[in-house]
């Protein structure tokens, strides 16, 4: 949490940084952590080159999350377009020695919300006023684990992130 803390990791679009969000989260211990690369908005696509284009690391990223969290169950939540993709982080999550499930979404607005992903995903609502921890499940962007691996690993600040151009 120091090293994710340090490079400032916070691009999931919410207010607070990474490292905050994961130690509220470790005080619920949450049961299903899900690497979110569902998008909705027509012409995104940075979610899905992360997915082809860095794999191992967002991977890695991944597993790192896990041991911070400690979720057994881990999933890749995809828009159908990009399942190809998806494939390819399963097998560098399976050369690492881990395990993903696959779960396939309709890209369509606002599915890639933490709280209807982490409901649609389990088949039930949260609290009135939920969000998708009090499901036990903690939702992070592709982006932001292939940045909390760079922050971990390389010791790199978040200072970049993959971007669409498009329109």
């Amino acid at each position: 949490l120091a090293a994710i803390a340090a490079a400032g990791v916070a691009l999931d679009g919410h207010p607070e940084p990474l490292a905050a969000r994961f130690a509220a989260a470790r005080r619920r211990s949450p049961q299903v952590l899900v690497a979110n690369a569902v998008e909705t908005e027509p012409w995104l696509a940075a979610e899905f080159r992360l997915l082809a284009e860095r794999p191992a690391e967002v991977a890695e990223g991944l597993g790192i999350a896990q041991a911070v969290l400690g979720c057994p169950r881990v999933v890749l939540a995809v828009a159908g377009g990009a399942a190809e993709a998806a494939d390819g982080l399963a097998a560098a999550v399976r050369t690492a020695g881990g395990s993903l499930e696959i779960s396939l979404f309709d890209g369509r607005y606002p599915q890639e919300e933490d709280t209807r992903l982490a409901a649609a995903l389990l088949g039930r609502e949260p609290p009135a006023g939920g969000t998708a921890l009090d499901l036990g499940v903690v939702v992070v962007s592709v982006s932001s684990l292939a940045a909390l691996r760079d922050a971990v690993v390389l010791g790199k600040p978040c200072i970049e992130r993959v971007v669409t151009l498009a329109g």
